[in-house]
């Protein structure tokens, strides 16, 4: 009952971090200190915290929780997971996996405006939308 969560937070990711620390000190030819140490720790704390801080911050827009039945990446228990947690939301099932998902009619303008808003200064992507372009 706890892997769900587990995966919903992606606990496996949580030491990625630390592990750029670590890097980083080895190619600089640190020493191991506890600042080292604290500052491998305090990088994990800071990006669990961002996880978290970026989740809340996003709810209202994420409040749908899309998902693939034959889904190999994101399983179907791990999108009803994120269902429970997010207090039942609505939810869209599509009939694929993860890829194909990517490649159906409907969900090609959310993917877009995610595009757009992260890769892009506003009104710059080239398949923004009039209103977009608009904005900027």
């Amino acid at each position: 009952m706890l892997l769900p969560y587990l995966r919903l937070i992606r606990a496996g990711t949580l030491f990625s971090p630390a592990a750029d620390v670590v890097a980083g000190l080895c190619l600089a030819g640190g020493v191991w200190t506890v600042d080292a140490i604290r500052a491998a720790l305090a990088s994990v704390a800071i990006y669990g915290a961002g996880m978290v801080l970026n989740d809340h911050a996003d709810r209202a827009r994420d409040a749908v929780v899309r998902a693939g039945v034959a889904d190999r990446v994101t399983r179907p228990e791990q999108a009803r997971a994120l269902w429970r947690h997010w207090g039942h939301p609505r939810i869209e099932w599509t009939p694929s996996g993860h890829v194909i998902a990517t490649l159906k009619k409907g969900l090609r303008p959310f993917l877009r405006e995610i595009v757009a808003e992260h890769l892009f200064e506003p009104g710059q992507a080239p398949f923004a939308t009039a209103e977009a372009r608009q904005a900027s």
